[in-house]
């Protein structure tokens, strides 16, 4: 068996998240199809953490295992040509057995978006429209708050499956752009 580690990037707006849900379509449903297309089986794949309905991604990494001996390139040339437009295979790669795409991540990065002035059609997708100018010097003395090791409990929802709610936040900020 080889383990596949697999970066992947995807517009969630279709997408019920990341993980596979009843009655939803979600991104990993639609990948694992995918995969099955090409390597003729289902197969387990493991992402490196969970997005919410909606969510975009540009560098989402997830494992899988398989005993095909299909060049990494094949691979990837082959799952994009039959996945959907808003989900792309970025890379593909070998990596070791004891690769966990979840355990194994050094650490994630989440960014939001926001602008001020009229609706905008093809903003509305990926910035949330604010009706006033922010006030950023404000914002940026909150985040320095939020910067180090704290318990997110209040922030988790009743049916977690994690029980650390303790992270480490390394970096928060906020920019503004006029591009």
């Amino acid at each position: 068996m080889k383990r596949v580690l697999l970066t992947i990037c995807y517009d969630g707006t279709a997408y019920h998240g990341w993980q596979v849900q009843k009655n939803a379509v979600t991104v990993q449903s639609v990948l694992g199809d995918a995969i099955k297309s090409i390597l003729k089986k289902k197969t387990d794949i493991t992402g490196c953490s969970r997005t919410d309905a909606g969510v975009h991604a540009k560098m989402f990494c997830l494992h899988l295992d398989c005993d095909d001996n299909i060049p990494e390139s094949a691979f990837l040339s082959g799952l994009n040509s039959v996945l959907p437009d808003d989900i792309s295979v970025t890379d593909c790669k070998f990596v070791e057995s004891d690769f966990h795409a979840r355990y194994s991540c050094k650490g994630k990065t989440y960014v939001y978006n926001f602008y001020t002035g009229k609706p905008n059609p093809f903003l509305s997708r990926y910035a949330l429209r604010l009706e006033k100018e922010p006030n950023v010097d404000l914002i940026n003395k909150f985040c320095e708050t939020v910067v180090g090791k704290h318990d997110f409990f209040g922030f988790s929802s009743s049916g977690r499956t994690v029980s650390d709610t303790v992270r480490t936040v390394t970096d928060c900020h906020f920019i503004k752009s006029d591009g």
